[in-house]
């Protein structure tokens, strides 16, 4: 997974895993390197609706 800050900091809010997939997707810097690059690198399997809780 590359520029993962926004996809953590968003589940640090907590945000469910869809959400923070769909923020850190676009993020700016994502788009400017996949038009030189053609790739994401990032795969989540899994119910993207769970909510991490951490006590």
């Amino acid at each position: 997974m590359d520029f993962y800050q926004p996809f953590y900091d968003k589940l640090n809010q907590g945000a469910i895993i869809g959400d923070a997939f769909v923020t850190w997707f676009h993020n700016p810097e994502i788009v400017k390197w996949n038009k030189e690059l053609l790739y994401y690198g990032m795969t989540i399997l899994g119910d993207p609706l769970l909510t991490i809780y951490m006590t």
